[in-house]
């Protein structure tokens, strides 16, 4: 199996974390999941908290006449807050957001979404925190 169910899945994922209620709130309002970075330096740039769609490593998987796909997510969680309460909470409603989603994708089906861990770290001089949390995602493609 190749990649081919990866976009479905990352459209399906963004959709469910742009939707979710606490995740939202969490962020201080919709608008604040991006799937790229956002620019620091243009104009109307948003400052944190945000939350980016990090890096992805697939790899195939065939098993009794199934194909599909094991993919890692990484997602990235930006907070100017005071310590790490604020990026710990937006952790939290992101970890709910993706608990067992009845994720509808284009191609494939979604067998599991898992999270997997987590890193916190200060960034810029300690200004900014960031938490790059980890999930695994298995895919059964549908028309194998």
């Amino acid at each position: 199996m190749t990649a081919a169910l990866s976009w479905p899945l990352h459209r399906a994922i963004f959709a469910q974390l742009s939707s979710f209620p606490a995740l939202t709130s969490a962020l201080g309002g919709s608008g604040r999941v991006f799937d790229a970075p956002p620019h620091a330096d243009g104009p109307g740039a948003p400052r944190p908290p945000y939350l980016t769609m990090g890096d992805e490593t697939t790899e195939a998987w065939d098993a009794r006449g199934h194909s599909g796909a094991l993919h890692r997510l990484s997602f990235e969680i930006w907070s100017r807050g005071r310590g790490f309460a604020e990026a710990k909470r937006i952790l939290s409603a992101l970890c709910d957001a993706l608990d067992d989603p009845s994720l509808v994708l284009t191609r494939g089906r979604l067998i599991h979404l898992r999270f997997e861990g987590s890193e916190t770290r200060r960034e810029e001089q300690g200004e900014t925190r960031l938490i790059r949390a980890v999930f695994s995602a298995r895919v059964e493609d549908d028309e194998s």
